[in-house]
């Protein structure tokens, strides 16, 4: 089911505005999911899409800051809720700011990038913002994101691109919650 584009239209507004700024977009994609009767799931999980590491943009490397010779990791991945893509991103991280435990999680499981790093408080600071007239029709929005630890220090800058069916399977009510 489509919503009318009015209605999809507001609620692609409403979704860019939480993704804009709200601390984990992991938590956020998974409380609209909830709240707008896509089909139940266990949860956001990554579909990694493995290849070589690619270099940031020249100025998200700039805001990443990595020392001399500090290593630039890339992880391309689609965040989905249950078979539903919900999302797609390039992230590049810095691995020796992260713990060991929190690299294996990113090197090798399903866990998204604002759960792994949970732990160091993060906080998203969006950079800039692509409207659809910029995109194909795939696509709500794109958001350029840094990512810091509670101290401010640069963890990851991502790309982030939001689907069509965040908001083409949302119902025009959020559903309610049985207490």
């Amino acid at each position: 089911m489509t919503a009318p584009d009015s209605s999809r239209d507001a609620l692609a507004s409403v979704l860019r505005e939480r993704l804009a700024c709200c601390r984990s977009a992991t938590q956020e994609l998974e409380a609209w999911c909830r709240a707008h009767g896509l089909p139940r799931a266990d949860g956001v999980r990554v579909r990694r899409h493995p290849g070589p590491d690619a270099p940031p943009p020249a100025a998200m490397a700039r805001l990443l800051g990595p020392r001399p010779g500090e290593p630039v990791r890339h992880r391309r991945v689609e965040l989905v809720y249950g078979d539903v893509p919900l999302s797609q991103a390039d992230n590049w991280y810095l691995p020796d700011r992260l713990d060991v435990s929190t690299r294996m999680r990113l090197e090798t499981t399903d866990t998204p990038f604002g759960f792994a790093v949970a732990a160091l408080g993060p906080k998203r600071r969006t950079l800039a913002l692509r409207a659809p007239s910029a995109l194909n029709g795939e696509w709500l929005f794109e958001l350029d994101v840094l990512v810091t630890r509670h101290d401010g220090i640069p963890l990851a800058a991502i790309v982030e691109r939001y689907r069509a069916t965040l908001v083409d399977f949302a119902r025009s009510e959020p559903a309610t919650t049985e207490s």
